[in-house]
């Protein structure tokens, strides 16, 4: 049912942009995982360049963390190298591409239910009130990171993590010479003498 309805959201999205869905037409065929986790998509490339659902195997995943989604509602082309890719790279490559030129035509969807003057002037006062390309959430979401990293730490910054990986490997690395250790004395002590 979720799978469903957004593969039908991405289909809606596509059909406002026709030059997208031409762009996917030659992987018609070609079966797409999308993991954004708690959700899972999977889809197959139809003749037209839409998406039907699917539970084939895919011949691409795209594993998008949660943490990247600001970057990406921003179409920060940098973000696409944070996404994990398994199978066809090329497919899952220009898949990402089409992805991230999706844009909602709010304005479009909102004159179909109150009128195109009265969308309008809600598009207008969103923009003011948001501003252009949605630069409030990155805002946002660049507060909420440095809050959570230096004020109320619920995130930890990228060098902490990478000391606590090392001081885990240097841990293991000490523990294995130790038992290393422990067996030659053990054999040395407990080994039957002639």
């Amino acid at each position: 049912m979720l799978n469903r309805l957004s593969v039908a959201t991405l289909n809606h999205l596509l059909a406002q942009q026709p030059v997208l869905p031409r762009r996917l037409q030659p992987m018609t065929g070609k079966v797409a995982r999308l993991l954004l986790p708690p959700h899972d998509i999977r889809f197959v490339i139809d003749s037209n360049g839409l998406l039907s659902a699917s539970e084939q195997e895919a011949n691409a995943t795209l594993s998008i963390p949660l943490s990247l989604v600001p970057r990406l509602l921003m179409h920060d082309q940098a973000a696409l190298n944070d996404i994990h890719i398994s199978g066809e790279s090329e497919f899952a490559a220009e898949l990402g591409r089409v992805l991230m030129q999706l844009r909602w035509d709010a304005t479009e969807d909102l004159s179909r239910l109150v009128g195109d003057i009265t969308a309008n002037r809600l598009s207008q006062l969103g923009q003011s009130l948001f501003g252009s390309r949605g630069q409030w959430l990155k805002n946002l979401s660049e507060n909420l990171v440095e809050h959570w990293t230096e004020e109320q730490p619920l995130i930890a910054h990228k060098a902490q993590i990478q000391q606590f990986i090392n001081d885990v490997d240097t841990l293991r690395d000490d523990a294995e010479r130790l038992e290393k250790r422990l067996a030659r004395l053990q054999h040395l002590f407990c080994s039957p003498k002639t």
